[in-house]
């Protein structure tokens, strides 16, 4: 049974595009993570000095036999009051383009991002976000072919005649052709995949190395 399995090219396909998904996918995101950690170590720290150095503690202090529950100072000011309580807003949309992978055409050439002149000082995470949107483009639009010809492959395995008729082997052969079509869109996405997290593992180490001094 399992040389059976292995021996359909269907499942060879599939088994290919699984591998090459999950393995571009967890490179692609384990490398947008490492750099976001770091940005954000990195704003978190700057925001610290930042405060620190700008907003200095008061000297003044609150009058005494004051008893006013969350009094605070403004400059010289006393505000025996606390201020209303700040409405946090949760789940707001996010400003993510959404991509209607349908108009995409299949034939859409390999995505092309420079990274600034600047690297040092660019926006990595504008530039990150523009770079998932065009690879991702890339890489589903070879989507809808794949879908047709599996479909196709379907049709016609259902329709092959007994192996002992005059038609099999013209069948046969018309079968191959699509499954051979299929496997290799198959292959391609599960290239491209790989491309993506390459194109920004590669990118990263470049904002990097400008950035931080090391990779």
């Amino acid at each position: 049974m399992l040389k059976d399995l292995f021996s359909n090219r269907l499942f060879i396909g599939a088994l290919v595009f699984f591998i090459f998904s999950v393995g571009g996918s967890l490179l692609y995101m384990q490398q947008v993570q490492q750099i976001e950690a770091e940005k954000l170590a990195e704003t978190e720290e700057s925001v610290k000095q930042f405060t620190e150095k700008q907003q200095p503690q008061p000297t003044a202090k609150a009058p005494v036999g004051d008893t006013s529950q969350g009094g605070h100072w403004h400059g010289d000011e006393w505000h025996a009051e606390p201020h209303p309580p700040v409405e946090v807003r949760a789940n707001e949309p996010s400003d993510d383009p959404v991509i209607d992978f349908s108009e995409v055409p299949e034939d859409i050439p390999k995505p092309d991002i420079p990274m600034p002149a600047n690297v040092k000082n660019m926006d990595w995470n504008q530039w990150s976000q523009k770079h998932e949107a065009e690879w991702q483009k890339y890489i589903h639009a070879l989507d809808p072919a794949i879908e047709r010809l599996g479909k196709e492959v379907d049709r016609l395995r259902a329709a092959l005649p007994p192996e002992d008729t005059p038609d099999y082997a013209a069948a046969k052969a018309k079968y191959n052709r699509v499954m051979l079509e299929y496997n290799q869109h198959i292959t391609e996405k599960g290239w491209r995949i790989h491309e993506a997290a390459a194109s920004l593992r590669a990118a990263s180490d470049a904002y990097s190395l400008a950035r931080f001094g090391k990779k």
